[in-house]
């Protein structure tokens, strides 16, 4: 599959605990739950979502961003009940470069327990078999600490720092710079395997 190839048909993947697919219209209420909560967007600095109408505009506008192939934006579910708990996507495609951006969040009900890391980590590795993406990169604000660490126990590398880069009120926030290589991913998963 290639990057054309995945913006034919939305590919559905799955984890031992979650199942990432295409946003539904149905999704709207479970959305909400997760978008509305200010800890889970304030991290990235978006603002919670104010209403179910909200929710349910934001689910067409991510269906409406993959005909346009401007980011393929998976709901996770919970591979039992298949009910959205969080998101995560690829997205700022540079096709030419083989170079995409990797976005995550999961609903504060659900912390703690690796959903998030089993989610991006799919993701990844559809990114680089799939897609045939050669650079990841992902750019979590600075204080996003769980962001980073999840970042790191994939294999990415932080390689710089945009100052005052977002803007909050009354303040400007550094983002933090990662970037991770096919290569590099590769050689890990290849280490991993020979350990076990």
């Amino acid at each position: 599959m290639t990057i054309d190839a995945a913006f034919t048909n939305f590919p559905v993947l799955s984890t031992a605990r979650l199942r990432l697919r295409a946003p539904r219209p149905e999704d709207a209420p479970a959305v909400f739950e997760f978008k509305s909560d200010p800890e889970v967007t304030g991290p990235y600095a978006a603002e919670p979502h104010r209403s179910l109408e909200q929710s349910a505009s934001w689910v067409a506008a991510r269906l409406d961003n993959y005909r346009h192939r401007d980011s393929n934006l998976w709901i996770v579910a919970d591979a039992r009940e298949d009910r959205a708990i969080g998101s995560a996507c690829l997205w700022h495609f540079e096709t030419d470069r083989r170079c995409a951006e990797l976005g995550y969040e999961i609903g504060r009900p659900h912390w703690g327990r690796g959903l998030a890391t089993e989610a991006a980590a799919e993701v990844v590795r559809f990114g680089f078999t799939e897609m045939d993406l050669h650079r990841i990169e992902a750019c979590p604000l600075a204080g996003n600490v769980a962001s980073h660490r999840l970042l790191r126990h994939l294999g990415f590398s932080l390689e710089g720092t945009l100052r005052e880069r977002v803007g909050r009120p009354g303040r400007f926030e550094d983002q933090f710079y990662y970037g991770l290589l096919r290569e590099e991913w590769e050689a890990a998963r290849a280490a991993a395997g020979r350990e076990s």
